[in-house]
C-alpha cells in the first residue's frame, strides 16, 4: 500500500499542494524557447552540470515562490530578504538545482526504489494530468516525456523523507509518538443543527422551545449511550418541522483552528479536544441547536495510514529541509557567467496561453 500527501479529500498541506502543482505546469515554459546551444552548462553543483534547461526550470519555480509571497508586486521592482527580485530568483534557483542534486544523490546512495505500484500511480497520475498541460508543453516543443519526469523527481524528495522518518528509517518516528500528535491536533466531527423557527421564519412557541431544549438533551443522552447520530438528527430535526435529507455534517477540525471557517465550531473548539471519541456535546444559540460528536479520526484502517503521514509530515518537515540546506550549504558551486548573463530572469515570461 502506497500514501502520497497530495490525495484527494483532508490534506492538511493541500495550499501547499497547490503551490506545487503551479510550479509543475509552469515549469516547462522555457525548456525549449528561452534556451539554446551557446551555453551547455550554466552551474556545476560538487562538479555535476546543470544545463540551461534545467536552470530555468529553477528560476521559473522561484519566480512562482516570490510572486506569492510579494502578492500583486512586480518581482523585479521588490526586494526579497535584501535583495533585488533578480538576484534573489537567481540564488534561490541555485538552491533549489542543489537541493536536486541532494536528493537524487541520497536516493541512488541509499538505493531507495519506487514500488511497482508507485511507478503506476505516477504514470497514472501523469497521463490523467497531461490533457491540463499539453497545451501549454507542446508549444514549447515538449512531450508528455519531461512532464512525467518532472513529477518522478517530486515523488523522489518524498520517497528520501519516507526513509529517513518512516519506521525503520534513520530518524524514525515511533508510531505513538505519531498517533499522539494526531490526536493531539486534529479531530473528526459529526455534526448537525435544528432550527428554533419555523419554515416561514416566524419563532417558535415558548412550549414548544422548552419542548425542543428538553428532545435536544434527551437526544445528546441517548448519543452518549450509542444510539446512532444520525437517527437522533432526523428525530430532532423532524420534531422541528424540516426535512431530514442528509442532516449530517462530517468534517475535521485542527487544534489551531486553521482550518476552522465557522464562527460556531471555534466556539466550541477547545470543547471538542477534551471530550472522549464517541462522545456527544451540544452547543445553543439564538437561533439554533448545534449537536457534534467526536468520531474515530478515520472509518478505514487506509485512511489512517494516509492520515499519519500527513501527520509525519507536519512534524518532521521542518526538520527535513534544515538537514537539506545543510547538506546544500557544504556544496562547492561554479558558476557560468556567461550563461547567468544570457539566462537573466527578467526574460521569463509568465503568461500562461
Amino acid at each position: 500500500m502506497q500514501c502520497f500527501r497530495y490525495k484527494k479529500g483532508f490534506n492538511v498541506k493541500k495550499v501547499l499542494s497547490v503551490i506545487a502543482l503551479v510550479a509543475t505546469v509552469c515549469a516547462a515554459l522555457f525548456f525549449t524557447n528561452n534556451t539554446n546551444k551557446e551555453y551547455k552548462w550554466v552551474v556545476k553543483i560538487n562538479g555535476e552540470s546543470f544545463s540551461p534547461q534545467q536552470f530555468v526550470t529553477a528560476q521559473l519555480q522561484s519566480c512562482i515562490e516570490a510572486q506569492i509571497f510579494l502578492g500583486e508586486k512586480n518581482v523585479f521592482e521588490s526586494n526579497i530578504n535584501g535583495m533585488s527580485g533578480e538576484d534573489w530568483i537567481n540564488q534561490n534557483s541555485i538552491y533549489l538545482l542543489k537541493k536536486y542534486k541532494y536528493v537524487t544523490d541520497e536516493v541512488k546512495k541509499r538505493n531507495l526504489k519506487f514500488t511497482h505500484s508507485t511507478k503506476k500511480y505516477i504514470e497514472s497520475f501523469a497521463k490523467e494530468r497531461w490533457s491540463d498541460v499539453e497545451s501549454l508543453y507542446t508549444q514549447n516543443g515538449l512531450t508528455e516525456e519531461y512532464y512525467a519526469q518532472y513529477l518522478k523527481s517530486s515523488y523522489e524528495e518524498e520517497l528520501l523523507f519516507n526513509a529517513l522518518y518512516s519506521e525503520g528509517g534513520e530518524f524514525a518516528v515511533s508510531d505513538k509518538d505519531i498517533t499522539e500528535y494526531l490526536n493531539s491536533n486534529l479531530c473528526r466531527i459529526a455534526l448537525f443543527c435544528v432550527p428554533k423557527y419555523n419554515e416561514d421564519k416566524t419563532p417558535f412557541t415558548n412550549q414548544k422551545l422548552e419542548n425542543l431544549h428538553k428532545n435536544v438533551i434527551d437526544g445528546v443522552k441517548k448519543i452518549n449511550s450509542g444510539e446512532d447520530i444520525s437517527t437522533i438528527a432526523s428525530q430532532l430535526i423532524n420534531f422541528a418541522g424540516y426535512d431530514t435529507k442528509n442532516p449530517i455534517n462530517i468534517t475535521y477540525i485542527s487544534s489551531s483552528g486553521i482550518n476552522v471557517g465557522s464562527d460556531i465550531l471555534k466556539s466550541v473548539l477547545g470543547k471538542l479536544f477534551e471530550i472522549e471519541t464517541n462522545e456527544c456535546i451540544f452547543y445553543e444559540t439564538e437561533d439554533f441547536y448545534y449537536v457534534f460528536q467526536r468520531m474515530e479520526l478515520c472509518d478505514t484502517q487506509v485512511e489512517y495510514v494516509c492520515l499519519k503521514q500527513d501527520a509525519l509530515f507536519l512534524m518532521k518537515n521542518k526538520e527535513y529541509e534544515e538537514l537539506i540546506k545543510d547538506a546544500c550549504d557544504n556544496m562547492i558551486v561554479e558558476l557560468n557567467q556567461g550563461a547567468l548573463k544570457r539566462y537573466s530572469p527578467t526574460q521569463i515570461k509568465m503568461i500562461i496561453r
